[in-house]
C-alpha cells in the first residue's frame, strides 16, 4: 500500500464508511429512465447506439454562503476581476444552469468538471483539505473527510443541475494516494454509483507533470503506477460498477513511469496542445496504444491578434478531424472561458472571450463573454469528419516536432532479441536538464533526434517495456559540411516548445483575421523543408529494451 495508518484510524475510517453507504441509498439523480455510458471494443455505447463524447472543459469553485451553505459553482476565474457575480447558494446555482444550457446550446453532450480545483493534498502529513470561499477575498480550508457529507451534498446539487441538461460528466479527482482520499473517493463512488449521468471517474491529470506534485522522485518507475491503478481498479468496480475509469495522459514520454499501455484503465485520455505537438502526439497514442483513446484536452489560444479567432476554429475542425480518423473516439475542448492571469496560453483557450454578454435561449439566463466562432463548428464537427476523403498520414514533423536545426542525435532501439522496436519513446536532455526534444523510432527501430544544443541525457523506452537511461554521455558530433561552422554561435539553443510559434512553419497562413481560409492554409499544412535541417551529427548506437 501506499500509506501507513494506525489500527485506531483504520477502525474509524471504516466506520465513516459504513455510515456514509447506510446514509446514501436514495441518490435524487438516479433516473432509471436513462442508461450508462458503455464501451464496445473501442467505442462508446450509449443504449443501442455509438455516442461520440463532445466535452467541455468546467472547472469549478467551493463556496460557503452567509447561511453556512456549501455550494460547489462557477470557477472564480471565470467572474469578472475574480469577484463572484452571486453570494447565495440559489444564486450560485442559477448562474450555474445557466452556462450548462450555454454549454447545452453549443453542442457538446459532456462537461469534464476539474473537481481537484480547490482540494488540497499533503501525502507526507496525510493532510486533505477542501479550500472554499466566502467572500471574493477570503478563503478558508476544513478537513476533507470530516466534511465529506457537506461537500458529498455540494456536488449532489451540481450534479442534479447538469443532469438536468442530459449531459453526461467526467469528473477528474485527485488522485487517492493516501487513506484519506481513498475514504473520500469512496464516498464518492457510492454517492453516485447509480447516476448515469456520470460518464467516467477521472483519477490522475497528467501524472507526467504532477507525480512529483503528490509524490516526490518516490515510484518514478512502471510498476508503482500499475500496481496503484489496481487498487484504484478495484475501487471503482467494487463501489461503481456502472461507470468508467481514465487517467489523462500528458504526453507521449508519459511512457516512461505511467505507460498507458500497462495500466489497467477503461480508456486513455490525452491532453495535447499547440499545432506542432497536436498530430504527432494523437498519432503516436492512436498508432502504439492498444486501448480506447479520447482527446480529453485540447485548444489552440486565440485572442484574435497574435492569434486570430479564425485559426482557433480551424485548429478546432482540423483536430477534430484528424483525430477522429486515427480512431479517436471522443473530443474534449479546454476550457469553458477565458481567465485573466496566467501566460497567452492559460488565458485564451476558452471558447466564450471576456466581451460583451450572453443570452441563453430561453433569455432567462445571461453571463459575462461571448462566443468565439469555433462555438459554431461544435455541432458540426461529426459531419465535417464523415464527409471528409482526405486520407491523414503521419505528420511531417513527427520525427522533429519543434523544428530544431543544430544538432542530430541518430541511434536504434531493440528488443531483447535484437528485433527492431516501432514507436520507442526518446527523450533527450540538454545540460543541467534545461531543455528537452523528443521523438520516435521508425518502423525500422531507428530514431533521429534533432536539438539546438547538444543532449547530454536520455530516457528510451516503450509500452510495455523498461526505461533505460544514459546519463552525462559525451558523444563527438561531426559537421555535415565541409563549411567551417562555429558552433558557440549556432542559435536558439534554450529554446523550447513553450517558445515556439507554429506560425514560421506553416505553408501557408491567413494575411489577417477577416480573410477566409482556402483549402490548402489549414492549421496543419506544415511546410516540410523546416523540419530535417541540421549542422552536426553523432550516433547514440544501439540501445537494448527488456519487456515487463
Amino acid at each position: 500500500m501506499l500509506h501507513k495508518y494506525n489500527l485506531v484510524g483504520t477502525i474509524l475510517v471504516s466506520l465513516m464508511v459504513l455510515v456514509f453507504v447506510s446514509c446514501s441509498d436514495n441518490h435524487k439523480n438516479s433516473d432509471s429512465n436513462r442508461e450508462f455510458i458503455r464501451l464496445k471494443g473501442k467505442t462508446f455505447q450509449l443504449a443501442d447506439s455509438t455516442f461520440i463524447p463532445l466535452i467541455l472543459n468546467y472547472t469549478t469553485t467551493f463556496v460557503k454562503d452567509s447561511l453556512g451553505r456549501l455550494v460547489l459553482g462557477p470557477f472564480v476565474d471565470y467572474e469578472l476581476n475574480q469577484k463572484f457575480e452571486n453570494y447565495s447558494k440559489e444564486s450560485i446555482e442559477d448562474q450555474l444552469l445557466g452556462h450548462m444550457k450555454i454549454i447545452k446550446e453549443m453542442g457538446f453532450n459532456t462537461v469534464r468538471v476539474c473537481l481537484d480545483n480547490d482540494f488540497i493534498l499533503d501525502v507526507e502529513k496525510n493532510k486533505f483539505l477542501l479550500r472554499y470561499y466566502i467572500d471574493d477575498t477570503n478563503v478558508e480550508r476544513f478537513d476533507v473527510v470530516e466534511n465529506s457529507r457537506l461537500i458529498l451534498d455540494a456536488i449532489d446539487d451540481f450534479v442534479a443541475i447538469v443532469h438536468s441538461q442530459d449531459f453526461h460528466l467526467i469528473f477528474l479527482l485527485v488522485p487517492p494516494f493516501c487513506k484519506k482520499v481513498e475514504t473520500f473517493t469512496q464516498h464518492l463512488l457510492q454517492r453516485f454509483s447509480d447516476d448515469p449521468t456520470i460518464m467516467a471517474y477521472d483519477f490522475f491529470n497528467e501524472p507526467l507533470y504532477f507525480h512529483k506534485k503528490y509524490l516526490g522522485d518516490n515510484h518514478l518507475n512502471k510498476n508503482f503506477p500499475v500496481e496503484v491503478t489496481n487498487q484504484w481498479l478495484s475501487m471503482m468496480r467494487r463501489y461503481a460498477p456502472n461507470q468508467l475509469f481514465t487517467i489523462a495522459f500528458a504526453e507521449p514520454i508519459d511512457v516512461f513511469h505511467w505507460d498507458p499501455g500497462l495500466i489497467p484503465i477503461d480508456f486513455v485520455q490525452i491532453h495535447s496542445y499547440h499545432p506542432l505537438r497536436f498530430p504527432n502526439e494523437v498519432y503516436w497514442f492512436t498508432h502504439y496504444v492498444d486501448k480506447p483513446i479520447i482527446i480529453g484536452e485540447t485548444s489552440l489560444p486565440a485572442e484574435n491578434d497574435s492569434v486570430y479567432y479564425e485559426e482557433q476554429r480551424q485548429f478546432m475542425v482540423e483536430s477534430y478531424k484528424l483525430a477522429r480518423k486515427w480512431g479517436v473516439s471522443g473530443f474534449g475542448w479546454w476550457t469553458f472561458q477565458e481567465v485573466e492571469h496566467g501566460d497567452f496560453e492559460h488565458s485564451y483557450t476558452g471558447i466564450i472571450n471576456r466581451k460583451g454578454e450572453t443570452y441563453t435561449q430561453d433569455s432567462k439566463h445571461k453571463m459575462m463573454g461571448t462566443f468565439k466562432p469555433a462555438v459554431y463548428e461544435v455541432k458540426r464537427l461529426e459531419s465535417l469528419f464523415q464527409n471528409d476523403t482526405s486520407s491523414y498520414k503521419r505528420p511531417i514533423n513527427y520525427f522533429n516536432m519543434l523544428g530544431y536545426d543544430n544538432y542530430l542525435t541518430r541511434g536504434k532501439v531493440v528488443d531483447s532479441k535484437n528485433n527492431p522496436i516501432e514507436g520507442a519513446l526518446i527523450r533527450g536532455w540538454t545540460k543541467y536538464w534545461k531543455v528537452g526534444m523528443n521523438t520516435y523510432t521508425d518502423e525500422n527501430g531507428e530514431f533521429t533526434l534533432y536539438s539546438n544544443d547538444i543532449p547530454m541525457y536520455f530516457s528510451i523506452s516503450a509500452v510495455g517495456k523498461r526505461l533505460v537511461r544514459i546519463l552525462d554521455t559525451v558523444l563527438t558530433y561531426r559537421p555535415v559540411t565541409t563549411a567551417a561552422l562555429d558552433e558557440a554561435s549556432f542559435p536558439y539553443r534554450s529554446l523550447e516548445y513553450h517558445s515556439i510559434s507554429f506560425i514560421p512553419f506553416l505553408k501557408y497562413r491567413i494575411k489577417n483575421k477577416d480573410e477566409k481560409i482556402k483549402t490548402d492554409r489549414y492549421i496543419f499544412n506544415f511546410d516540410s523543408t523546416r523540419f530535417f535541417n541540421y549542422k552536426m551529427e553523432a550516433n547514440l548506437g544501439v540501445i537494448q529494451l527488456e519487456g515487463i
